[in-house]
């Protein structure tokens, strides 16, 4: 689960909010993703909700969700049986207490997330910030290979049981490729380390999963003033995402749209129909 941004401007747009950023801060629409990978290597967007500023749901007399709140019903809504082990992957805006209580409610659900370099964890009653923490434990990083997207990773790392700040008893791990060092939690059902750390690497997929959408299917090109054109807009680009991946699921979306574009109309209809 994640959130991307779609930086827009103009006076007469509706729903528009200022929103901070790596880069600094943007003026544009969010919009809350969930994507679903499967064992085979398979991925598939199951959820899309826009999320809504209080302004505009005062003005629209709607209910006001934050984006963790979106995160919750969409994994409320989700049909999955009740033995299959599911993982939920996001970055530390996602790790909230209300989240972390709808997914320790499924007994085969695990929860893993990055944390916040001022979050705190207590282990054996010694409490310190996540980033304090991180350095503390660098002697103590074990290299490890793990296969993840197609290329060799080769990370430092660590775990521990803990206690993290508003979430409760987790497995804490600090890994390290390169330079860059990040604080893990594994909350739910028990994981291994190398599980961990193989769950968050997977969290990189829906960030191509952004690129391809705003790069290859023009996510962002919309100028509606309108909530319903452009949220409309954003669902069709969606559906050809899913409509590309299924047609060709070992080609990437650029080249899966080529195969489209240059495919007859018959053709293209006689595959999406088979």
């Amino acid at each position: 689960i994640d959130f991307t941004i779609k930086g827009k401007r103009g006076k007469k747009l509706c729903n528009l909010q200022k929103f901070k950023t790596a880069h600094g801060f943007t003026m544009g629409h969010c919009f809350v993703f969930a994507m679903l990978i499967c064992e085979d290597g398979s991925q598939h967007i199951v959820a899309v909700s826009p999320y809504l500023t209080k302004k505009f749901c005062k003005r629209t007399k709607r209910t006001f969700k934050t984006k963790n709140q979106l995160a919750v019903e969409i994994l409320q809504a989700l049909r999955i049986p009740l033995s299959t082990h599911l993982t939920v992957v996001a970055d530390s805006a996602f790790l909230a207490d209300f989240v972390v209580d709808e997914i320790r409610s499924h007994s085969t659900w695990s929860f893993v997330s990055s944390l916040d370099s001022n979050r705190k964890i207590t282990v054996k009653k010694y409490t310190s910030h996540a980033i304090d923490f991180g350095r503390r434990h660098v002697p103590d990083l074990q290299t490890m290979s793990i296969v993840c997207n197609g290329r060799k990773n080769l990370l430092s790392v660590m775990s521990t049981e803990a206690e993290v700040s508003k979430v409760g008893k987790a497995t804490v791990v600090v890994s390290r490729r390169g330079c860059q060092t990040i604080i893990l939690a594994g909350i739910g059902k028990k994981l291994s380390l190398r599980e961990i750390c193989t769950a968050y690497l997977l969290r990189w997929r829906i960030e191509i999963m952004y690129k391809e959408l705003k790069q290859y299917l023009h996510l962002g090109s919309y100028q509606f003033q309108g909530f319903e054109p452009y949220v409309n807009h954003v669902f069709l680009v969606v559906l050809a995402y899913c409509t590309l991946n299924l047609l060709d699921p070992n080609q990437t979306i650029a080249e899966a749209k080529k195969i489209a574009t240059e495919s007859s109309q018959t053709v293209f209809l006689h595959e999406l129909k088979h």
